[in-house]
């Protein structure tokens, strides 16, 4: 019996011995895997667990909002709920789907798409710049707050509509911006974006937020333009009634305050609302006045004669003979729309004579042509501050022939857009200075001004200007941009298209040109109408499509400037003393 119970107690020991053997390893085992995570393993699993906890969330920056000189409004940005989902912690994707759906004018089955396609993702985009009725209604469904997000967003807004669409452009989705001023421009108006910490809990949900984390979001600045909302105005009718009247495959137009280069309206056809870019047919994007190209044609011939005034070549009071309508030069014939014999120098600008251009181009010489044709920036950007500017075509200086001398003063054998043509008129209206382009008056950051360079000597413009600019509206090509209230000044222009298929000019397309401005006696606007390819009507010429809608729209430009000079003076005038 003793010797059993002691059997049994050494087998008791020998277990219990074991059992705090068992207990000891384990302790040590536990122990050192603890110093193992907390010493090695710590720091990761700390930054494991602070993502988790912690969310860095991106604070949107107001875009600066865009004036017209007199503090009009053409575009601003308002905010606007945005609603983000959490599909990984998303167990009822079908009940939450039916839920949303009705609500953000969805289909069940494209949010449901959404949220099976995303399912291991911790966030996507359910619906951007919702309404704040729409984000009540969310509100109301009660649902579980790990699952889904508010983040504030800023909508565009153009409350002018259509009006200076292409000078503006349109900011995307993402608050990009596309075209226009919207993209020349992002790096002022876009701001810069702000950033805040939040901490969540076990189950996915904002409960605090560490201010010492966050940084402010910084607004865009403003940009005033040099557009003046009024005459902008003037110059869309205008447009839209040349495309009622021609039916045009394009037109375009642009008013300039010649001694400056600030422009004053600029626009095209076809045009779209950047309120709804989806809407816009694709040939709607494209600024004609800055990204067509063409033979500047007829408009191109005072610049020829003016600079063989300037050159020595010919006198203001020489007759030139133009040969009754046919002149062979070179290997080829030149003909003039009518038969006509001998001419003066400004009879040859009022008649749009080819062949008094072509023996004025002979007079000058390859030479001086080009330079002339380099000096008035032709072949260059003109340093506009907007986007999707051409720049043109001009041969370099050896490929020019005996064929260049007669074309060039035609204004063939170059390719100009309709900004250009207008600057380029701008010389001979200021005095003879080449200015620079500017749509932006004021801005946070100074805009680089570029000095003027000076081709002609402002007697010879101002000839030009009252001799033969001012009697082509009188009598010449020009007669039906005539105003009864004042005296305008101006020149057509019809380039010939070239036809792609046979590769010569077609005889019935046509770009039709009108450029002026006025009051003669001393100018305060220079205005361009382009017309591209009128499809309806008769006759399609400068002086018959683009010089009468052009000749109406100067005079309410400048009725316009005439009651805001009036009542600027008077805001000036100081108040009578009271007795």
């Amino acid at each position: 019996m003793t010797e059993k119970c002691d059997s049994q107690l050494k087998a008791f020991r020998w277990r219990a011995r074991f059992i705090i053997l068992l207990i000891s390893v384990c302790a040590l085992t536990t122990a050192w895997r603890i110093l193992q995570i907390q010493i090695a393993l710590g720091p990761r699993l700390r930054e494991i667990s602070l993502k988790q906890r912690i969310l860095k969330e991106e604070v949107t920056a107001r875009p600066g909002r865009i004036f017209d000189r007199d503090g009009r409004m053409l575009a601003a940005s308002f905010s606007s709920p945005s609603i983000f989902l959490v599909p990984k912690m998303m167990k009822e994707r079908e009940t939450y789907a039916h839920q949303l759906a009705p609500i953000l004018n969805q289909q069940f089955s494209d949010i449901h798409h959404l949220l099976t396609q995303h399912q291991n993702r911790s966030f996507i985009w359910l619906a951007r710049r919702i309404t704040p009725h729409q984000l009540q209604e969310i509100r109301n469904l009660g649902l579980p707050q790990n699952i889904w997000g508010v983040r504030t967003e800023y909508t565009r807004c153009y409350p002018q509509h259509e009006i200076a669409a292409h000078l503006l452009g349109i900011r995307n989705i993402d608050g990009q911006g596309l075209g226009g001023l919207e993209n020349s421009m992002d790096n002022l108006l876009k701001g810069m974006n702000g950033q805040r910490t939040l901490i969540r809990d076990s189950r996915g949900r904002i409960i605090d937020s560490l201010d010492s984390h966050e940084s402010s979001a910084k607004p865009g600045h403003d940009v005033t333009t040099t557009i003046d909302l009024a005459i902008q105005l003037e110059l869309e009718h205008s447009l839209n009634r040349i495309v009622k009247e021609w039916n045009p495959l394009g037109c375009g137009g642009v008013v300039l305050d010649p001694y400056s280069g600030e422009i004053l309206a600029i626009s095209s056809r076809p045009t779209y609302d950047p309120n709804s870019p989806g809407r816009a047919e694709p040939a709607a994007w494209k600024n004609l006045t800055l990204s067509a190209e063409f033979e500047p044609g007829s408009t191109f011939k005072p610049l020829v004669a003016a600079w063989a005034l300037q050159q020595g070549v010919i006198d203001k009071d020489e007759i030139i003979d133009c040969e009754h309508g046919q002149y062979r030069m070179g290997g080829r014939t030149l003909h003039d729309h009518h038969s006509y014999g001998e001419l003066s120098l400004a009879q040859v600008l009022i008649k749009s004579s080819n062949i008094g251009m072509a023996k004025i181009g002979e007079r000058l010489g390859n030479e001086q042509l080009y330079k002339l044709v380099t000096m008035l920036g032709f072949g260059n950007s003109t340093g506009i501050q907007l986007a999707g500017e051409v720049s043109g075509k001009v041969h370099p200086y050896p490929a020019w022939t005996r064929y260049s001398t007669g074309s060039i003063p035609m204004g063939h054998e170059l390719t100009a857009t309709p900004l250009q043509i207008a600057l380029a008129t701008c010389v001979l209206v200021n005095g003879g200075n080449l200015v620079t382009p500017k749509i932006i008056q004021a801005a946070s950051s100074a805009v680089e001004d570029t000095s003027n360079m000076n081709i002609y000597d402002p007697k010879i413009t101002r000839w030009i200007l009252d001799e033969a600019l001012a009697k082509v509206v009188e009598t010449g090509t020009g007669k039906k941009a005539t105003s009864k209230l004042f005296n305008l000044f101006g020149k057509t222009g019809t380039a010939q298209k070239l036809d792609t298929l046979t590769g010569t000019y077609s005889h019935n397309k046509h770009v039709c040109t009108f450029v002026g401005g006025g009051p003669l006696e001393k100018p305060q606007v220079v205005v361009l109408i382009s017309v591209d390819e009128p499809r309806t009507g008769s006759g399609h010429a400068g002086g018959t499509v683009a010089a009468p809608e052009c000749g109406k729209l100067i005079e309410r430009i400048l009725l316009h400037l005439q009651a805001s000079s009036k009542t600027t003076q008077l805001a000036l005038e100081p108040l009578p003393e009271t007795q």
